[in-house]
């Protein structure tokens, strides 16, 4: 009798690769990466389409993102994508994210320039007197002033008539910024957020910074503004 023919025998590795390959449904090309939503469930979308489709959405500025399988209705977690999308992709979704969270809640800088740190408001209260948590110097949280310069809340309002509270309550309507070093008010009508104030001294409106604190010429503001 003559021999068999034996088929080559296939690794296992070889057998989990075919077994893999699936057909996107998206872009309909065989595929053997799937996306995954969570740790437990994928969808037949490749990881290519899925990176495609996020960039779209963040390029949109849509924040929460919904999958694309049209029979899921998840939001996409940021953290879950982090790993197969482009770093730049993921920081650039990941501020849009911040932004959105941050601007749900009353929010305050702290007045101090070699501090500026963001304050949210998370119990969502009426707050006056705040300590900030980096610093721990007082200040006041609506007014945005050390608390002891505060014409309308802190120690200096004793002091203040009704036309001074009249011009306090008038600069936070209009957002007007005071000046890190002499605390007056300064307002800018049009330009650049790089002002001088009559002391002399040039700041940044945008975070009330002195230029010289920016790090690397940078406002640590515009971030998230």
């Amino acid at each position: 009798m003559g021999n068999a023919i034996q088929k080559p025998k296939q690794s296992i590795k070889e057998f989990k690769k075919r077994c893999s390959i699936f057909t996107c449904e998206i872009c309909y090309e065989s595929r053997n990466k799937k996306f995954k939503h969570n740790k437990w469930k994928s969808h037949p979308i490749c990881i290519e389409c899925i990176t495609r489709y996020i960039h779209t959405k963040v390029d949109e500025n849509c924040i929460k993102i919904k999958c694309p399988h049209p029979k899921c209705k998840k939001i996409l977690d940021p953290n879950l994508y982090r790993s197969i999308i482009p770093l730049s992709l993921y920081q650039k979704w990941f501020d849009l994210t911040c932004r959105d969270t941050i601007m749900r809640f009353d929010r305050a800088y702290c007045p101090f320039s070699d501090c500026s740190v963001l304050i949210l408001n998370e119990c969502k209260d009426k707050v006056g007197k705040t300590k900030c948590p980096k610093c721990k110097r007082q200040f006041c949280f609506k007014c945005q002033v050390p608390w002891n310069v505060c014409g309308k809340c802190g120690v200096a309002g004793e002091m203040q008539d009704e036309n001074d509270n009249l011009f306090r309550d008038l600069a936070i309507a209009q957002k007007w910024i005071r000046c890190p070093a002499c605390y007056h008010v300064v307002e800018r009508i049009c330009g650049c957020p790089e002002v001088r104030c009559r002391c002399g001294i040039y700041f940044c409106y945008t975070c009330g910074r002195r230029l010289s604190d920016h790090y690397n010429g940078r406002c640590p503001r515009s971030r998230w503004l």
